[in-house]
């Protein structure tokens, strides 16, 4: 496999920069069938080696210490499965590349890609996947590739779990068939987040991250929308809970404003800080989540949040939060939240069953189902 990758990206190099992208828009399935093809090669001399897993878990190395790793982690505790997890160099700029670097997973039966760029980077650089249970944790959409290569790689899954029932629909619509297709919605740890007494003049609250991976892909959080608000509301004062929001460009106009705190803690102190908001704001333009969502509304907060991700999944408007589309102007989102100091309704029972266990039981259902739909068949 090394070999044909330094083979195809030596040739790839030598074509100019106009041709290159030619060839991906018209040959975007080669490096798949390179990759499927010694596969299969592959496979024939291994047809009697037992994969030394049930399923493991593909990961980038940068998740292990976020989120994204802990819910994996979650999802395998309530496992009755050899799990096995495996952590790569998956994460390479705005651009998935045409050809990828070998990847050595552990042989297994079955595969969860907790990001659909690690399925595509693996379907390209890992031969053995092409035969064995797929599994897609699909949160929302990235420009990192074509959409081609996107619907030709999902087409290959067994099940692409999608966050919310929203982003169902969209994929479905590209062509990735129904029954490939099925939504488990994010949660929340009920005994950490506990109920508190919303108050009249309690905070508005926000809880996300600026910068990750690069500033352009936390734009999709609506930083000005945040800013717009604290202005806008001088009568509210409100709370951000994050990190490297030092990088936006207009936080010294944030973080003058005599209505604004900002604080960086450990996920520990999370509880501390939400006892003190009664509403929550999710600006975002884009999201699979948020998780900070549910956690804010299992500690009893009223939601203001943009129509995008599982918020409408578990937000029904005017009865346990508000919902405002993406791009609504800033006195629509200011209205809500003079609603939602309002709203008298008991906001943790409707989403008291989103817990982390019960989450990890849908997901582990899923595997299931997806592994009874399968016939089996070992190098």
């Amino acid at each position: 496999m090394r070999i044909l990758y330094s083979l195809c990206q030596t040739t790839y190099k030598i074509i100019p920069a106009p041709g290159r992208r030619q060839l991906r828009r018209s040959f975007f399935w080669l490096p798949f069938f390179c990759s499927w093809s010694l596969g299969c090669f592959l496979r024939i001399l291994r047809r009697s080696r037992q994969p030394s897993f049930d399923l493991v878990f593909v990961l980038d190395e940068l998740d292990e210490k976020w989120i994204l790793g802990a819910i994996c982690r979650e999802i395998a505790s309530c496992s009755s499965q050899k799990v096995g997890f495996y952590y790569g160099k998956f994460y390479t700029g705005d651009r998935l590349p045409f050809f990828s670097r070998p990847v050595q997973l552990p042989d297994a039966k079955a595969y969860f890609f907790a990001d659909f760029r690690f399925l595509v980077r693996c379907l390209k650089a890992s031969p053995s996947t092409w035969f064995r249970r797929k599994f897609i944790w699909y949160t929302h959409p990235e420009d990192v590739l074509s959409e081609k290569e996107l619907v030709f790689a999902l087409k290959q899954a067994t099940k692409v779990i999608s966050a919310s029932s929203l982003f169902v629909g969209v994929l479905a619509k590209k062509g990735i068939e129904r029954e490939k297709l099925t939504y488990v919605l994010g949660a929340a740890d009920p005994d950490f987040f506990r109920p508190h007494p919303r108050s009249p003049d309690g905070l508005v609250g926000f809880c996300t991250a600026y910068y990750e991976r690069n500033t352009a892909a936390y734009e999709r959080k609506n930083p000005d929308l945040i800013l717009k608000l604290v202005k806008s509301l001088p009568n509210r004062n409100f709370i951000l809970l994050g990190r490297d929001w030092k990088r936006y460009p207009l936080f010294s106009e944030l973080i003058e404003s005599p209505n604004f705190s900002y604080v960086e803690a450990p996920y520990s102190e999370y509880p501390r800080h939400y006892e003190k908001v009664s509403v929550f704001v999710s600006a975002s333009i884009l999201e699979g989540g948020p998780i900070p969502l549910i956690e804010a509304m299992m500690s009893n907060i009223v939601p203001v949040a943009s129509r995008t991700g599982f918020a409408p999944d578990v937000i029904e408007h005017g009865r346990n939060g508000f919902l405002f589309d993406v791009g609504s102007p800033v006195e629509i989102v200011c209205d809500l939240i003079e609603k939602a100091f309002a709203l008298e309704a008991d906001i943790r029972a409707s989403v008291e069953h989103l817990s982390w266990k019960n989450f990890s039981l849908q997901m582990n259902a899923v595997l299931s189902e997806g592994e009874k739909s399968w016939k089996d068949d070992h190098y």
